[in-house]
């Protein structure tokens, strides 16, 4: 999840350009793409409670370092407790929301368990929320700056 631009606003039009950090694999990176709100459907009140509840489930900051990890290949149990240093019922806690969101899948192999990442789209998740925090980050530097006495 590297470097990211800015989000550029075509204010002529009132069209919010963002750039696409989603499909980096797929070959659209970095290229702006239109966004109306009116190419969007309002979220019905399901909807938006099962998306709330699929955010949720990345909602921890080992769950996120799990999906990370497991974005470049199915890896044991035992193998990601050694990366992170946590516990292994810790570990299997956490893979086990998951699992049970789908995120993620289990395989038994003899006495190993391996886990593997079957919800790719989770990841444009985390790379625009990682983007996001960069923006905000940029902003309060400039703002920082700008609060700065001249010449001090």
């Amino acid at each position: 999840m590297g470097d990211r631009g800015n989000t550029p606003v075509d204010r002529d039009t009132d069209d919010v350009k963002f750039t696409c950090f989603a499909h980096t694999s797929i070959g659209c990176a970095g290229e702006s793409h239109p966004l109306r709100m009116s190419d969007r459907r309002p979220f019905t009140d399901r909807r938006a409670e099962l998306i709330a509840e699929h955010l949720r489930a990345l909602g921890q900051p080992l769950r996120v370092k799990l999906v990370d990890r497991l974005a470049n290949q199915p890896t044991t149990v035992q193998e990601l407790v050694d990366s992170f240093g946590a516990t292994q019922q810790n570990v299997s806690q956490h893979l086990g929301v998951l699992q049970r969101a789908g995120i993620v899948a289990r395989h038994k192999e003899g006495t190993r368990v391996r886990y593997e990442l079957v919800d790719p789209h989770v990841l444009p998740l985390l790379e625009q929320a990682e983007a996001s925090l960069e923006r905000q980050a940029d902003e309060l530097a400039r703002a920082v700056d700008r609060s700065r006495p001249a010449g001090g």
